[in-house]
């Protein structure tokens, strides 16, 4: 009986957990949590016996570890964590100082609150960071202490950051691929798809009348509805959405939604493309060569590698020697 439950319904849905994790990223982030939390209590409470400093140093591993996950090269995401170290070090002396009294503990809590979520608009790792900066005041300021507290408060939080930027950095370092980003690429292609002409053998009457560069016709259009679907679906879900004032984030919000204003004019319209075959048909299908060939370039682009492993460099080509002269 067990060995039916186990093959009928209890094996499927385990190993089909591990389908929509490609690369195992998030069960390798589970693990770095799982390793390095219990671990930095166990060794601080032991050695040390602090119970306040094991606290802040457990509570630390997790909100640097868990509520937080940068993406990029590894210099751009050793910044951010030491960033993020440095703020949570401040975030943590002020909750103490407002940890005495309910009224000032909750007007703080307000103004850092507010502060914090409002400055996630100007950039993608401050918004990234958001919650591991809340965490860092919130703690704190809901444990009151005087201000001798701080120290050891400090000294925990330090341990945390050291041992959770270190996992962060050496322990299964590699990064999960921009879902985002590879929906907009799969769109993208769609698009392509939709927008290209394929030469088409007409009847000979059309081809004395029309001529060579007649010769052309839409493909059938595919249905583009599934991929916009897993799109905004991935946008909407996404804990923090690529917006700010400039960079890369910014370009990425911008493009998913001309994504979606361009998925009307993709669309076929026989009124317009027999318009096209017939008034303009050479123009027309350079047009939808270029159009074609632009969205195929966006979607390799932006599109990320596999696995998040870097994609191969091509190799350059051997230059031709020059042969002797006779």
């Amino acid at each position: 009986m067990r060995q039916l439950w186990w093959r009928g319904a209890a094996r499927p849905r385990l190993f089909g957990a591990f389908d929509s994790d490609p690369g195992h990223f998030c069960l390798t982030s589970a693990a770095r949590v799982a390793i390095v939390a219990p671990a930095l209590l166990a060794l601080v409470s032991t050695l040390v016996g602090d119970v306040r400093m094991s606290l802040f140093a457990w509570f630390g591993a997790y909100a640097l570890l868990e509520f937080v996950d940068f993406d990029g090269p590894r210099p751009a995401r050793l910044t951010a964590y030491l960033t993020l170290a440095t703020t949570g070090a401040g975030m943590v002396v002020l909750g103490t100082l407002g940890s005495r009294s309910p009224w000032l503990a909750a007007s703080m809590t307000a103004v850092v609150a507010f502060v914090v979520m409002f400055s996630g608009v100007l950039n993608a790792k401050v918004a990234v960071a958001g919650r591991s900066a809340l965490l860092a005041f919130v703690l704190p300021v809901m444990t009151p202490g005087p201000i001798s507290a701080i120290p050891e408060r400090l000294v925990g939080w330090g341990l945390a950051s050291v041992a959770s930027i270190t996992a962060a950095m050496l322990l299964w370092p590699r990064r999960p691929p921009d879902r985002l980003r590879a929906e907009t690429a799969d769109v993208c292609h769609a698009l392509a798809t939709a927008v290209s002409w394929q030469p088409q053998v007409p009847d000979p009457p059309a081809a004395v009348s029309r001529g060579p560069a007649a010769d052309v016709s839409r493909r059938p259009a595919p249905d583009l509805w599934p991929a916009l679907r897993r799109l905004r679906r991935q946008f909407v879900a996404t804990a923090h959405r690529p917006t700010g004032v400039g960079g890369r984030a910014a370009a990425l919000g911008h493009l998913v939604m001309d994504v979606n204003w361009l998925v009307p004019f993709a669309l076929p319209w026989p009124e317009r493309d027999r318009t096209a075959r017939a008034c303009f048909p050479a123009e027309a299908a350079e047009l939808h060569a270029a159009v074609t060939a632009t969205l195929r370039a966006a979607a390799t682009r932006i599109g990320p590698s596999d696995h998040g492993r870097p994609r191969p460099r091509p190799r350059p080509r051997p230059r031709p020697r020059a042969r002797p002269v006779s």
